[in-house]
């Protein structure tokens, strides 16, 4: 069974270590940027001046290496603590002063969800909102009891909300942390790091689903890895780990992703440990997640008294969102949203089967035009995934840009979105960016195979996104969940590689 497990862990590396490469490469030479001033999501690409970026990463690695003893003696209860007390602050400073207001999906989503308390249930028509995304339905009935407390000012209680789950973020991140190595260095480096998260600070005003959906699967991954890692309570951790997991695959369907991963994980662990309680998380999940989802469309199937039936089994066909997502788009960038799925399928006369037929075929001629052009198929997938992974701030300036209140009132908010502020803000973004993705990159190079099954789950979450991205949809903002989960590797990451340099400077 361990022999299995290698494979696995094998398997893990030979897709992480490319990915890892191509993302630090990547951040090194370019930029995507989608700039404020513009309506449309088109995404700019910039040579990055790759030269400060190296002196401001060698800077990097200098200090952590000379204050490297200063950083593990550090007191990393205390440090966690003043890291959320500074993420409280700094979000919801940042609620008040960028004043944003939801607009886009984020406002459809709040509209259905308000029409649907007024006894309004239009949004289910066909060609309605709710109708073409059911999957949206979980995140509604969550806004739905706000809107009863809170009216119109939902929005912004749910900015505040997000401001506490960033924290939780941090915190579990940090405990996770903690199971996956006790080096103190490592430990209190992420601390550090996650003082410049800032696009996951920025996230705050987003209330799109993008923070609850990762606040709660990041606190299910703490409750499954304490599982695998300890015999005691491992029942009642796989319940709060299939509870947790539940409620975010309900209010964002990409968290599918990290089921599987999970799945795969403590399949791992029962590999290494033969211990079969682990295993029950499989069933629990899987059933949980699918009788969730059809106890939501039930919900509203009997909240509208009949008026629609059959909630959730009719829609936009997934192969839409693929056939998009295989498609070039000059006016934003390859396989970006820009409505294409929304007016096809009303073309189309929003009929499921007849889109789906059509996506297939669509898909299929791409697919095509790939196989008989490998020069082609690189660039478009070389475009679409520098949009998506090399943008510093994932989209979280332009979202709250685009939606602000007052913004021309405020010299130093304008100043951040278009002038100095803006260039200082992303350009320390972009540094960061690159220390994460390189610093992700030495810890699966440097581990290797010494790297416990445990500790791979980001790694497979990892490559999970951005293999699915790499066919859906895409936007920037979507693959900001998966930057997150990195800045564990990267400070384990340099950690090693400080050791590996002590011990062949020892061996001199």
């Amino acid at each position: 069974m361990k022999q299995t497990l290698n494979v696995f862990k094998i398997i893990v590396l030979i897709f992480a270590i490319p990915i890892l490469l191509y993302l630090s490469l990547g951040s090194l030479f370019i930029n995507a940027k989608l700039e404020v001033s513009q309506v449309s999501e088109k995404t700019e690409f910039v040579h990055t001046l790759w030269y400060l970026l190296i002196a401001a990463f060698i800077i990097f690695i200098v200090a952590i290496y000379k204050l490297k003893d200063k950083i593990t003696s550090l007191n990393s209860a205390k440090l966690s603590k003043i890291l959320i007390a500074y993420t409280y602050v700094f979000t919801t400073c940042w609620i008040i002063i960028a004043n944003v207001h939801e607009g886009s999906d984020q406002g459809q989503v709040f509209k259905a969800a308000q029409q649907m308390l007024g006894g309004d249930f239009s949004t289910f028509n066909v060609d309605g909102y709710m109708g073409m995304y059911p999957f949206q339905l979980g995140l509604a009935l969550l806004y739905q009891p706000f809107f009863l407390l809170f009216g119109n000012t939902t929005a912004f209680v749910w900015q505040l909300i997000n401001a506490f789950l960033i924290c939780n973020i941090q915190f579990f991140l940090y405990k996770i942390v903690c199971m996956m190595t006790e080096d103190k260095f490592s430990i209190n480096l992420f601390l550090l790091l996650e003082f410049f998260d800032i696009p996951l600070l920025l996230f705050v005003s987003f209330v799109y689903g993008t923070v609850i959906g990762h606040s709660l699967a990041i606190t299910a991954l703490y409750f499954l890895m304490k599982a695998c890692k300890k015999e005691e309570h491992t029942i009642l951790n796989i319940l709060a780990a299939t509870f947790f997991i539940t409620f975010g695959a309900l209010v964002r369907n990409n968290n599918l992703i990290i089921i599987i991963a999970m799945c795969i994980l403590v399949t791992g662990c029962f590999l290494g440990s033969k211990r079969w309680k682990l295993l029950i998380f499989i069933p629990l999940v899987i059933i949980s997640f699918s009788v969730s989802h059809k106890a939501v469309f039930k919900y509203y199937e009997w909240a509208c008294q009949g008026q629609y039936t059959n909630i959730g089994y009719y829609g936009q066909p997934t192969a839409l969102a693929v056939a998009m997502g295989l498609s070039e788009n000059d006016e934003l960038a390859n396989g970006w949203f820009n409505g294409y799925t929304w007016d096809k399928y009303i073309e189309l006369g929003c009929d499921p089967k007849v889109a789906e037929e059509f996506a297939i075929e669509q898909i299929s001629d791409s697919l095509n035009k790939f196989t008989s052009s490998p020069s082609y198929a690189f660039s478009f997938f070389a475009e679409k995934l520098n949009s998506m992974w090399l943008n510093p701030d994932f989209q979280s300036l332009w979202n709250s840009g685009r939606h602000g209140n007052y913004i021309g009132e405020s010299p130093v908010i304008y100043n951040l979105y278009y002038g100095e502020l803006n260039m200082l803000i992303e350009s320390i973004m972009s540094v960061v960016m690159f220390i994460i993705y390189f610093g992700s990159f030495l810890y699966i190079l440097l581990g290797n195979k010494k790297i416990s099954w445990q500790n791979m789950i980001f790694a497979m979450i990892l490559i999970g996104g951005f293999l699915f991205h790499l066919f859906w949809e895409a936007k920037a903002q979507y693959t900001i969940v998966y930057y997150v989960i990195l800045f564990p590797y990267a400070a384990m990451g340099y950690s090693l590689l400080i050791s590996e340099h002590e011990r062949r400077k020892g061996q001199h």
